[in-house]
């Protein structure tokens, strides 16, 4: 790839041509643009620079990545990226000095870099969109952000406003002014034959997408970018939807969040168009389609997207059109699940994928699953507490970080599963830290959700659960900001209270449980990986089996059979249905897989280390009775056990770049 200076705000459109579907030409360079921006940590308050540090242009190739595009764009210019790859792909920690941890006088919560794709705030890591798979392509906008609030940069998890707050055309005029409110609107043209189209959500969790004639917001590439020129003619419809739920978003709300639909008629007196042409040109891409195959996916796509984009005039004109879906009902019958993966494929493949990983800082949750399933080697096991002590020297007060307490909740999680006791490693207490209410408070509910999960996994009260039922909303879920109700964190703090046996505590658990079953999806997950694992993990805490209860059985489809539509075989899991691999996903994913065998198989719950006889790091770890290769972590029974398992991330972590 080769960056460039110089972007003029359309510079990128001008690569398409516009005919039906986009195609480039033969000379034509593919680019995205990348601008890099901080405008909320000012140099007054120690920033090293402010405002926006570049926007360029940058050549994109089959082996880009959103993550490799952005690191192009900031080294051509001269600059520097701090992006360290903790075994879930890079995540940007400072872009020529201004970074995660580089002042201490950052105001928020979460100081950091974020990223936005077309100016949506993406749901996965930098190096998730690729080229490859086509969740990058040419055309598109990043824009990497520094975040004090979140809100700052347009995105909030605090509402669920799928409005637009602005909408632009590059030419004609709206029959009235836009109102955010105001849903049909009529544009009136001069004869122009194409129309740059900018509209600009309420909230940029939510993605906007711009189509003409037909709304089809499941059909892939049918939509028009921000960057890409609108054909327009006379009677066109356009159709701008944002939030639909058929599009991705890391925000949720019970019984789900309404999509809003704006249209725009255009009126074109000059304009003609030819109607036989148009409809020409899609029964040749339908002929061209032959016979369908599962590789025939693309070339029904690219049918079906031009068909979509013709006026009910033009699509009348189209002779072969019964062609076409009769196509596309083969490629579903061809797609047609078969059957849920097996846990056991799912398990074993899995174990045997984590067990090539590198014990290293970065990689704690797989060595935390492979501890918990009875798969850890001994070389594994002595590398990755090799690896905890030494990070643990490195610690001064007691905080493997100042702002994120869920560290320290991290290592504590680590230490237990190596059995290591976590008050006593290199002499030190990492566990004192998340005792301090006001140093977990720091992270919201996220921090004292894991700072319970730590201390009554290795025997200590439940210090937090006063607070986390008082966090509890009146329906039973729990909330990142106290008022939306969010699955995983409701997940988190069923996992959370799992083993304290209060009264209290058992209803909260009660309703949360409640509640994640009247959000489960028809296929039996909720909607990405993370979140069906995280909900796994949490009902396997609670002594409530994934496959068989019947308040997590839809449509046939148990919880278990929800996790396997993010399976790709080889030990693998994506974060979104049919995406690429996600490692992040397929740690999650592990983790529930082993929750659920430790409750098949009569042991204690994942985070409940009762049964791992916790020494301090000094001591020579006991072996199993059997001489095989894990800790004491109930592992006597390990080698009749062929368990996997995985632990959860924080959710911050989920939700950053």
């Amino acid at each position: 790839m080769k960056a460039k200076r110089s972007l003029a705000a359309l510079a990128a459109a001008a690569l398409f041509l516009h005919s039906i579907p986009v195609v480039f030409a033969e000379d034509a360079k593919k680019t995205v643009r990348v601008r890099v921006e901080n405008s909320t940590f000012s140099k007054d308050d120690g920033a090293a620079w402010d405002g926006v540090l570049l926007d360029t242009e940058v050549e994109i190739g089959d082996g880009d990545t959103m993550y490799t595009v952005i690191a192009a764009a900031v080294e051509d210019e001269g600059y520097q990226l701090v992006a360290p790859d903790y075994g879930t792909g890079p995540y940007i920690m400072d872009i020529n000095g201004v970074g995660v941890d580089t002042a201490a006088n950052v105001p928020g919560e979460y100081p950091g870099w974020t990223s936005t794709l077309n100016d949506w705030f993406i749901n996965q890591g930098v190096s998730s969109f690729t080229v490859a798979d086509g969740t990058l392509e040419a055309g598109d906008e990043i824009a990497v952000l520094y975040t004090i609030t979140w809100l700052d940069c347009g995105g909030s998890y605090m509402n669920n406003d799928t409005s637009l707050k602005a909408l632009e055309f590059s030419a004609g005029e709206l029959d009235k002014e836009f109102d955010p409110a105001v849903t049909e609107y009529t544009l009136t043209l001069s004869g122009e034959e194409e129309i740059y189209v900018t509209p600009t959500a309420a909230n940029k969790n939510f993605q906007v997408r711009t189509y003409k004639n037909s709304y089809v917001p499941e059909t892939k590439g049918a939509e028009y970018k921000r960057s890409e020129a609108v054909p327009v003619a006379d009677g066109d419809k356009l159709f701008i939807g944002v939030g639909d739920p058929a599009w991705p978003t890391m925000n949720y709300s019970e019984g789900g969040i309404p999509k809003t639909l704006y249209t725009v008629t255009i009126v074109n007196d000059t304009t003609e168009q030819d109607n036989e042409a148009a409809a020409a040109e899609v029964e040749a891409l339908i002929d061209a389609i032959g016979e369908v195959t599962l590789d025939s996916e693309d070339a029904i796509n690219e049918a079906y997207t031009a068909y979509s984009r013709l006026t009910d005039e033009q699509k009348a004109l189209v002779d072969n059109y019964d062609v076409l879906e009769a196509a596309m009902a083969k490629l579903a019958e061809l797609k047609a699940d078969t059957g849920s993966t097996s846990f056991n494929d799912m398990f074993n493949e899995t174990a045997e994928a984590l067990s090539k990983t590198d014990p290293v800082i970065g990689n704690e949750w797989k060595a935390i699953g492979l501890a918990r399933a009875g798969k850890i080697s001994d070389t594994y096991l002595a590398n990755m507490s090799k690896a905890l002590r030494e990070y643990v020297d490195t610690v001064q007060d007691g905080k493997f970080n100042a702002r994120r307490s869920t560290e320290n909740s991290k290592e504590s999680v680590l230490a237990a599963a190596l059995g290591i006791d976590p008050e006593k490693i290199s002499g030190r207490d990492i566990l004192a830290a998340i005792t301090d209410k006001d140093f977990t408070a720091a992270q919201g509910i996220n921090g004292q959700i894991w700072a319970n999960i730590a201390l009554t996994g290795v025997g200590k009260d439940s210090a937090y659960r006063d607070i986390l039922i008082a966090a509890q909303l009146e329906n039973g879920a729990f909330s990142f900001d106290g008022e939306t109700a969010d699955v995983d964190i409701t997940a988190m703090a069923v996992t959370a209270l799992a083993l304290d046996d209060s009264d209290e505590a058992k209803a909260a658990v009660a309703k949360a449980v409640e509640w994640l079953s009247s959000v489960q999806g028809d296929d039996g997950s909720y909607g990405s990986c993370e979140s069906t694992a995280q909900v796994m993990i949490a009902l396997s805490s609670v002594g409530i089996n994934t496959e068989t209860d019947e308040r997590f059985i839809k449509n046939g489809s148990s919880l278990m059979d929800g996790l396997s539509v993010y399976y790709l075989g080889n030990g693998a899991f994506s974060h979104l249905a049919g995406a690429k691999e996600d490692g992040l996903a397929t740690e999650q994913a592990f983790l529930a897989l082993a929750a659920h065998y430790r409750l098949s198989n009569g042991m204690t719950a994942i985070y409940d280390f009762s049964d791992v006889k916790l020494t301090s790091d000094e001591a020579e770890q006991e072996k199993p009775a059997d001489g095989g290769s894990n800790p004491a972590t109930g592992a006597a029974a390990g080698a009749a056990f062929s368990a996997v398992l995985l632990a959860a991330v924080m959710l911050a972590a989920k939700k950053r770049s």
